[in-house]
């Protein structure tokens, strides 16, 4: 029990710029073996954009929220 409790707690702290990197080594690695990428890591991405990315979110979505169409409570074959 106490390795996966740590496992857990590590994981809770690692840095997303962390994970980056180990991903990007552990794909260097397959291409080093000849195996096929599990992953595509864009080419000219930088570790900021992700952050530029997430501020920007809640201003688009108030901006482009489309008007969500009232349904009415009959079923569609039914007529009156």
């Amino acid at each position: 029990m106490g390795l996966s409790f740590q496992r857990k707690f590590d994981q809770k702290l690692k840095d997303r710029d962390d994970i980056y990197l180990e991903v990007k080594t552990s794909e260097e690695r397959r291409k080093r073996k000849g195996l096929a990428p599990r992953v595509v890591i864009l080419p000219d991405w930088d570790m900021s954009d992700e952050d530029r990315y997430d501020e920007e979110q809640p201003k688009r979505r108030s901006r482009t929220s489309p008007k969500k169409r009232q349904r009415s409570s009959q079923p569609r074959g039914v007529r009156r």
